[in-house]
Parts: C-alpha cells; sequence; structure tokens
C-alpha cells in the first residue's frame, strides 16, 4: 500500500551467525502491506556471516524488500545495494 509509511529494519552483524537464517527469514515473512527495506551491516565478522548477508540479497530482492548491504571487511561494493537509491 503506497499510502502507509517506509519501514526500515537495521540489522547489525558480528559473528551473529548462528541466528542469520531466522532473522533474515523473519523479514522476509512480515506481513507489512507497505515499503520495507533491511540495512544490513556486518562488522568484521570472522564466522561466516557475510556469506549469509550474500546469499540472502537476492531472496529480498524476490520479495521485493530494498536491501542494502555492507562489511568493514568487504572487498566489493558493486554486490551491496539492491533496491534502495542511496
Amino acid at each position: 500500500d503506497p499510502e502507509l509509511p517506509l519501514v526500515s529494519i537495521i540489522i547489525p552483524v558480528h559473528n551473529a551467525a548462528a541466528w542469520l537464517e531466522e532473522t533474515f527469514a523473519s523479514v522476509v515473512a512480515q506481513t507489512y502491506e507497505g515499503a520495507v527495506e533491511v540495512s544490513i551491516f556486518d562488522d568484521a565478522s570472522t564466522d561466516g556471516s557475510d556469506g549469509i548477508i550474500r546469499a540472502w540479497l537476492p531472496r529480498f530482492s524476490a520479495a521485493t524488500i530494498g536491501h542494502v548491504a555492507s562489511g568493514s571487511r568487504w572487498t566489493d561494493p558493486a554486490a551491496w545495494a539492491g533496491g534502495i537509491g542511496y
């Protein structure tokens, strides 16, 4: 519904691989009818969190959820944004 306000979900991450699948699945499963965007910021995780984040980016796109993801150790800035115009 374009009349509803945009909802922004901010997910800070540091070695959170054990919880990311459940967290991201809950974002995709939300029932809010307005626009939703998710911002994910990985703070130098060493547990594979970055791979999980990258694997979920196409799922957010498929669910029409705008997204931006970045990490302090990520080297590919072209893969960060999808659907959020910054």
